[in-house]
């Protein structure tokens, strides 16, 4: 018998690790919030995606993502705090993955002032990011900006879920630990 696995994401942070290493960086990630954050346990819970190398902690609504990443980043200011996970991007908000609904999504995001530009991660989808990304730019008035951008517009596709997030450069966090693993080359991608 072949155990269904569900994709579902949810409000909160996207998290990469090696593959395999799922529980390890849930472990970690949960001993972050409790221990160094003071979450409680019942507004948190990190959970499995189904696909290797991902997890994603689903949090009360209640809790800021992005002040939650720059609070991740600074346990890393001295030291490398993190092993497991390797990069954090929040997850704003969450829709049915199809195109029409993701538009809306973005669309609601507006007005921001400055350039932007759109970030597609799609897994387990038939939508391609060519379509999404003409969508988006059909309904955002700003100016692209691909390198010195004001906002991006992150998009990750988990199957029959979107997360969705407007976000300054420096709202996503690759841990010390990565960037360890990769010496100079900054252009790895850890899944995300």
């Amino acid at each position: 018998m072949s155990k269904e696995i569900r994709m579902k994401l949810e409000y909160g942070l996207l998290i990469s690790c090696k593959k395999n290493f799922e529980s390890a960086a849930a472990s970690e990630l949960s001993f972050a919030f409790t221990n160094n954050f003071e979450i409680s346990k019942s507004n948190f819970k990190i959970k499995r995606l189904g696909i290797s190398g991902l997890v994603n902690a689903k949090l009360n609504d209640e809790i800021d993502v992005i002040k939650l990443i720059h609070d991740i980043k600074s346990l890393e200011n001295d030291k490398v705090f993190f092993v497991h996970c390797l990069k954090f991007k929040p997850l704003q908000y969450i829709v049915d993955s199809n195109i029409d609904d993701i538009a809306k999504c973005v669309e609601n995001l507006i007005p921001f002032e400055g350039t932007y530009r759109i970030s597609v991660n799609r897994r387990h989808t038939s939508i391609t990011s060519k379509e999404i990304i003409t969508k988006i730019a059909n309904v955002v008035p700003n100016k692209v900006n691909l390198e010195n951008y004001d906002f991006n517009i992150v998009i990750e596709i988990v199957a029959e879920l979107t997360g969705i997030s407007l976000l300054k450069p420096n709202d996503i966090y690759t841990t010390k630990k990565a960037f360890e693993s990769i010496g100079d080359n900054k252009d790895t991608n850890w899944f995300l």
